[in-house]
């Protein structure tokens, strides 16, 4: 991993065409990639894991299915509205919500594999080397 500065400075580089900094192993913007992909493969886990909790109950998380971190309190006079079950108001918000953050994440993941793609053609036209090549047979050499 390296510094927030040497990505953007390796970014700039590669993106104006000037020679940039060539590295055997991950450079400064596929080490950062790499730590976005964990982190949003992270949060497709949880997100999914939170959704079969809630519509299946089943799963590790199936005992903690609520999302909401306190419950609410309904101050109604109607004697006619005693049958609402309000805990089915919050799965629904709480089902509505996971979707939507599984949803997101899922999407961004797509977008973070779109720029890796794009990452590694240009890095390799770049540096006049096959980055491809380099991840299949697991060696990239020095020049």
């Amino acid at each position: 991993m390296y510094s927030p500065g040497k990505v953007i400075v390796y970014l700039k580089s590669l993106l104006s065409g000037e020679a940039s900094e060539r590295y055997i192993g991950h450079n400064p913007a596929g080490g950062m990639m790499v730590l976005a992909m964990f982190v949003t493969l992270t949060c497709i886990g949880f997100s999914g894991l939170k959704l079969y909790a809630i519509e299946e109950g089943k799963g590790p998380l199936a005992g903690d299915a609520s999302f909401a971190t306190f419950s609410h309190a309904y101050a109604d006079s109607d004697d006619e509205e005693e049958d609402y079950d309000y805990h089915e108001d919050e799965d629904e918000e709480a089902e509505e919500y996971w979707e939507d953050t599984h949803e997101a994440s899922v999407n961004f993941m797509l977008l973070l594999i779109i720029l890796h793609v794009g990452g590694v053609f240009l890095s390799s036209r770049r540096h006049n080397e096959s980055l491809v090549k380099s991840m299949i047979t697991g060696h990239k050499e020095a020049k």
